[in-house]
């Protein structure tokens, strides 16, 4: 088993369509393949190791997220009140004590969606459910398709990523004018 980390990107702004691409170069069903935006970013150095053994501790669940300081999906934010604390140093502070604590391998189901901000699953779930081509909601409709397989989706409770998530806007959540065309 390998792990592969993809940042989505296309210039086109077709992003389901890139990730379709590339994922398809993966070789191994087993193989575990991580997307993320690019303003994420991982605040411990084992973070791999940890989405690799989070993924073998929960073998019932298909689909990953993991937990975020900004984030539209509340599931994954862990608080309130983190969302614009940009404080690198801190954040950090949280991760390791997330990553350490007796939660670190807990996966905490959900009915979806899971932000691609931070995603993960094997190549085999992909091999079932392809993101749709020329959509901003291609992460929503994932997971929506995902659920319909009868995959589970989860959100790692002991991962926790810095993101950036359209810092400076009025209302980052519903703020998409990146991804339209």
């Amino acid at each position: 088993m390998n792990t592969y980390v993809f940042r989505t990107w296309d210039s086109g702004k077709n992003f389901g369509g890139y990730l379709n691409r590339v994922l398809g170069l993966i070789p191994n069903p087993d193989d575990i393949i991580v997307i993320t935006d690019g303003d994420v970013m991982f605040l411990t150095p084992y973070w791999g190791k940890q989405i690799e053994e989070i993924t073998e501790a929960n073998p019932d669940v298909n689909v990953f997220g993991c937990m975020m300081n900004r984030i539209g999906v509340k599931l994954q934010m862990l608080s309130e009140s983190e969302i614009h604390n940009m404080d690198v140093p801190y954040q950090k502070d949280i991760a390791i004590e997330r990553a350490s604590g007796p939660d670190r391998l807990t996966v905490i189901p959900t009915n979806g969606p899971i932000a691609a901000a931070c995603m993960w699953f094997r190549r085999s779930v992909w091999d079932q459910i392809k993101f749709k081509e020329d959509s901003i909601r291609f992460d929503i409709e994932f997971c929506f398709d995902a659920k319909n397989k009868c995959f589970k989706l989860g959100i790692a409770s002991g991962l926790y990523v810095f993101h950036m998530y359209r810092y400076g806007s009025k209302d980052p959540a519903n703020d998409y004018k990146h991804l339209l065309k």
